[in-house]
């Protein structure tokens, strides 16, 4: 396993088991048993850090696993994660830093999205209806973390739009 992996599972891991706001790149590190220098090559802060690991299993579903045609599929694999790590969501909710995780789904998820989604399409710009999707599905992603996961999942996981 590479030192970023290391760093993010030592991240999960504290998460867990302490308040992130008492989490510090120390312990991280004490954790990962890695260099600060290489904590920095991968990661700005802690929050970056923590927000690495959402953000990998998100590219990972939109990047390999999207095959461009059928967005309501993306939904049922998205909600389960955050329902398996419920845990770890609600702690960096909780968190109001320029870099929280609040803010990285608000500034960062529409963008990424929006160009894998133009790349793999061989499209210049989204219609109408393909933005409205991708609106749909980072608006789900978005109020499924902050307004709560158990709510979402009950009256989306059922009845997803095609």
């Amino acid at each position: 396993m590479n030192a970023r992996k290391i760093l993010i599972e030592a991240m999960y891991d504290l998460v867990l088991e302490k308040p992130f706001e008492q989490i510090t790149v120390q312990n991280v590190l004490d954790r990962a048993d890695i260099s600060r220098g290489t904590f920095y090559k991968y990661f700005k802060d802690k929050y970056d850090l923590a927000n690495s690991y959402i953000k990998d299993y998100i590219d990972n579903v939109i990047f390999k696993q999207y095959n461009g045609s059928n967005w309501a599929a993306l939904y049922p694999q998205l909600i389960q994660f955050v329902y398996d790590h419920k845990t770890y969501f609600q702690a960096l909710l909780g968190e109001n830093h320029v870099n929280s995780l609040s803010n990285y789904l608000l500034t960062s998820s529409f963008g990424s999205y929006e160009k894998v989604y133009l790349y793999t399409h061989q499209k210049e710009a989204l219609s109408t209806e393909e933005r409205l999707k991708l609106d749909f599905l980072m608006l789900v992603l978005f109020s499924f973390s902050v307004n709560g996961y158990r709510v979402v999942a009950n009256n989306l996981y059922k009845n997803l739009p095609t």
